[in-house]
């Protein structure tokens, strides 16, 4: 009789500590969002910006862009030249003696172009649709590096949540088996039962096998895409400011998209490519102005010269050449046209997906909550009938493993409640540094010029292979 009541003790304090877990795990699992570290959140989006190579390319793509800019801007200004020559010789002239000459000569050749058929200014027109390109590929290298680095964190917060539940599985499990082994020693079990509890042990040993592992991979995620990592991670809160429809989620990509954005940017410049060849092949028109000194050995040929002229030029006709770049820029422009309408239905349909994405994970929380409340439900009664006998420790086991698996689907369901509002904003081209208030690696018009790599009178070159 002491036996069986230690048995019957023993089985409460096992079912007394499984409730207090699985209230405690529904807890946290209930508050994590409201109880996310935003500034732990904030600062790690910050380092993974400050890390990312995706976005220092882009940038230095847009300095790019912008020095092309100035040279565009700069296709009609002055030129100066300076040239020397020295030129020596001996002449006989009727077989008499070989006289030496001396003869040298300085110029100056000042240039502008003052008429290129419109040739700058659609040169200047296609460099500024390209440093808007280079501008929304900083945006699109931004989207997607705070995309990754959101997955990350949202991962290594669930993994840990999970193998915290695992590991209390585990050692559930443990407690009961301990228990069914003394209950088979005194005869109030079967070896059958033991079996089950064994079973059901080694499945949950499996199951902390695969969490360890999720854990771990996550961790090495998080530390490629932010950097180390701390400790206390909280899941996220929702992104906010999202669309009420999935009709004004495609409206909103349309506009602010940076995807879409750079397929109507190529779309322009390929259009554009045709205004600088048209102007390639119109009339040209020079203006020099040239300054010469010679000092030669004859003083008789010592001289001074101040010239101008101005040069007029054009093609005859297009050369064939010219006209297969026509048909290339074409085609260019044609393909563009085509990414361009094939980009703004696969944007809208992203956005709209991504919208109903979103409202889907958020009306299965509220499915996972109403399992995780039925299966406490049914775990509590279960207790209750195996106290009378009307069932089995198994299928005790049994409803705790569905308390358990409820848990693990509502931590998942969490985390992709909080990727697909962060997905959503990213659709609709509004995950990025500046409008998430981050501190990354400053605006692009405050970016320093680089400096050049040529320098001294006579320009060389230093720069690393």
């Amino acid at each position: 009789m002491k036996t069986s009541a230690s048995l019957k003790t023993l089985s409460l304090t096992i079912g007394q500590a499984i409730k207090q877990g699985a209230a405690l795990s529904v807890a946290l699992m209930m508050t994590g969002t409201h109880l996310a570290a935003a500034d732990v959140f904030t600062m790690e989006l910050e380092k993974s910006i400050t890390k990312s190579e995706k976005i220092n390319a882009a940038r230095q793509g847009y300095l790019s862009a912008r020095e092309n800019l100035v040279i565009a801007k700069n296709g009609q200004e002055w030129s100066a030249n300076l040239s020397a020559g020295h030129k020596y010789s001996e002449t006989s002239t009727n077989g008499a003696e070989y006289r030496e000459t001396n003869n040298r000569d300085v110029s100056v050749t000042i240039k502008r172009n003052l008429f290129d058929g419109g040739l700058a200014s659609a040169e200047e027109t296609v460099a500024s649709l390209q440093l808007d390109l280079a501008t929304a590929q900083v945006r699109l290298a931004e989207q997607d590096t705070l995309s990754s680095a959101i997955e990350a964190y949202t991962g290594v917060v669930t993994a840990t949540d999970q193998l915290r539940i695992s590991q209390s599985n585990v050692a559930r499990l443990e407690e009961h088996l301990k228990a069914a082994e003394i209950q088979v020693e005194v005869g109030e079990s079967t070896p059958t039962q033991l079996a089950g509890t064994k079973a059901r042990l080694a499945r949950a040993n499996a199951g902390l096998i695969q969490a360890e592992t999720a854990l771990a991979n996550a961790k090495a995620q998080y530390e490629s895409v932010i950097g180390s990592l701390p400790l206390g991670l909280k899941m996220p809160p929702i992104a906010s400011n999202l669309p009420s429809s999935a009709l004004s989620a495609g409206d909103m990509a349309l506009q602010s998209s940076a995807s879409h954005r750079v397929a109507f940017l190529n779309e322009r410049i390929t259009r554009k490519n045709m205004d600088v060849l048209v102007a390639q092949v119109k009339p040209n028109v020079d203006f020099s102005l040239v300054g010469k000194t010679v000092d030669n050995t004859l003083s008789t040929r010592d001289s001074e010269e101040v010239s101008a002229a101005i040069n007029f030029s054009m093609p005859l006709f297009p050369t064939a050449s010219v006209r297969a770049k026509s048909r290339g820029v074409v085609a260019d422009h044609r393909q563009s046209l085509f990414n361009l309408q094939d980009n703004q239905r696969s944007t809208r349909l992203a956005a709209e997906n991504a919208y109903r994405n979103y409202a889907a994970s958020a009306a299965v929380i509220t499915a996972y909550e109403a399992e995780l409340d039925a299966a406490i439900a049914v775990r509590d009664g279960t207790e209750q009938e195996v106290q009378y006998g009307e069932k089995t420790i198994l299928d005790q086991l049994d409803a705790e493993q569905d308390v358990v698996s409820a848990q693990l689907n509502l931590l998942v369901a969490r985390r992709d409640l909080v990727n697909a509002s962060y997905q959503l904003k990213a659709a609709i081209g509004a995950l990025y540094v500046d409008n998430l208030g981050l501190m990354g690696a400053g605006a692009l018009v405050d970016e320093p010029q680089i400096e050049s790599p040529l320098v001294g009178p006579y320009p060389r070159l230093i720069y690393p292979e």
